[in-house]
């Protein structure tokens, strides 16, 4: 069936399944069609296990749950990071996620010539580019160090830096993973800060998984568990 206007996420009896492998070689030889038989040493994990939900336009929606539970798969499988084994999931729109520290970002280059290249990942370039990287350097509070390699810089550097060039340009879906968890307690705050404000301004949809469901819960208006 066609997804509504109003879904930006549709789940439906979603999993997904990861085969473990003993050693390298094992996953070789099964990528090639080569494992046969019950004594393969291959087991399966089931990171994810029949999942179904609509998230709206415009929902800011909590992930909480235990470790191994499955949030993070989920989250890889709505970005497009990989793909369900089972089920079918359905996304509309622009998504930028926040999955890990660092993604994307190259460790000997300047945190300027990152976020040059990222603004052009989104197709964003020339004059256009350079006044938002002011911007992202700005909400940072990275000036003194915008210029010198990102392997220079802390985790909650890095953090600052790629949150606010991923916050930049409201998408129309932002995804985060546990992100804010890292750096100090103020900019964790302006981070939150931030984010209400771009879902109240663009009526970006939200998908947060965290472990502090204090703040989910200041931040989000539903929570799946």
């Amino acid at each position: 069936s066609s997804i509504s206007n109003n879904v930006v996420v549709r789940a439906s009896g979603l999993s997904k399944r990861y085969r473990l492998y003993d050693s390298p070689r094992h996953r070789v030889l099964d990528t090639l069609g080569l494992l046969r038989g019950s004594r393969a040493p291959v087991r399966e994990h089931l990171a994810l296990s029949d999942v179904s939900f609509d998230v709206t336009r415009g929902q800011k929606v909590g992930l909480i749950g235990p470790n191994g539970a499955g949030k993070s798969t989920l989250l890889r499988l709505i970005t497009g990071a990989t793909s369900p084994s089972t089920g079918t999931l359905k996304v509309v729109g622009e998504t930028q996620a926040l999955l890990q520290l660092g993604t994307g970002f190259h460790p000997d280059l300047t945190g300027r010539e990152n976020v040059l290249a990222y603004l052009g990942h989104i197709g964003l370039t020339g004059p256009q580019a350079r006044a938002r990287v002011a911007d992202v350097v700005e909400f940072a509070e990275l000036e003194e160090y915008i210029d010198q390699p990102v392997k220079t810089y802390s985790s909650g550097m890095a953090m600052r830096l790629m949150f606010s060039a991923s916050t930049v340009i409201a998408p129309s879906l932002l995804v985060i993973d546990e992100v804010l968890g890292v750096g100090d307690a103020y900019f964790a705050k302006k981070s939150f800060d931030r984010i209400r404000e771009i879902c109240a301004r663009e009526g970006t949809t939200l998908l947060l998984v965290t472990h502090d469901i204090y703040n989910a819960a200041s931040l989000c208006d539903r929570m799946l568990w």
